[in-house]
């Protein structure tokens, strides 16, 4: 009862419950997707220790502006988001000053690099057939009109769109994401997640002829990893450019993905 009363809170108004709630429900959802995932795994990727949260959670202690901080940092909550949580656990909100503000990017950068469909609608206007319509446009990403209606206005507000009567133009120049530094490096790991996400779906929804899912296992010196990043940045961009700039009419949006990554475990010595 409790679960079900945090989510429907969550879900119509995140920012209407507590810290503590806000964790709490978390955690479940968490749960619910992974059976194996449990209070220890959550204190792992917030970065503190299980008997902190525990108590947290239980409210046995109170937060501190540190922890705050660092919990909505590690779940690539917005900056206005987080701030809320800042000021409701602070008792003092001057206290906290605008270090925290300036250190953060805009909300509306926050969602950019998040959200895909930001990009996604500035690829689709490059293909052939393309609408000037927010419903069409919905149709074609898989979305609803209201998402891509503030996808269009945050777009607008930032300066990667213009729209002139029927004529919308792409400003990014190309770039899936134009924002790089420590601060981004949580929402750019939320980006990534939901494109795997996606990924696993078209490997149940599209035909082979459709997509293309490979890979190729390997063992290797960790001291040739700079190399094979630099290889495949370089690789990623010659495709793009050899994809982009040729003559024949765009009918789709695809996004290219290549992943390098250890599946072996460090050995305990």
């Amino acid at each position: 009862m409790i679960h079900h009363e945090i989510s429907k809170k969550t879900k119509e108004s995140p920012r209407g419950i507590g810290f503590a709630e806000f964790l709490m429900f978390q955690l479940s959802e968490r749960i619910k997707k992974n059976s194996q995932y449990s209070l220890r795994s959550f204190a792992r990727d917030l970065e503190i220790s299980p008997g902190n949260l525990s108590d947290l959670l239980r409210k046995r202690r109170n937060f501190s502006v540190k922890m705050v901080k660092k919990i909505c940092t590690n779940l690539a909550l917005s900056p206005v988001m987080s701030q809320k949580f800042i000021t409701d656990v602070v008792s003092a909100p001057s206290t906290i000053g605008d270090e925290y503000n300036t250190s953060q990017i805009s909300e509306d950068q926050f969602k950019i690099i998040c959200d895909w469909r930001h990009f996604a609608i500035l690829r689709l206007i490059g293909t052939v057939g393309f609408k000037a319509d927010t419903a069409w446009i919905a149709k074609r990403l898989g979305s609803n009109v209201f998402i891509i209606n503030e996808c269009r206005d945050r777009l607008l507000r930032t300066g990667l769109l213009s729209i002139k009567g029927n004529v919308w133009t792409d400003f990014s120049e190309g770039k899936t994401s134009y924002l790089k530094s420590s601060e981004t490096d949580n929402y750019i790991k939320t980006f990534l997640r939901s494109m795997l996400e996606l990924s696993a779906e078209s490997i149940d929804r599209d035909p082979v002829t459709d997509r293309n899912h490979t890979g190729m296992m390997v063992s290797l010196s960790k001291k040739s990893l700079p190399e094979a990043i630099e290889l495949i940045k370089n690789f990623r961009r010659s495709l793009t450019a050899l994809l982009e700039e040729n003559n024949l009419k765009k009918e789709e949006v695809y996004y290219l993905e290549i992943g390098l990554f250890p599946i072996t475990k460090k050995e305990m010595k």
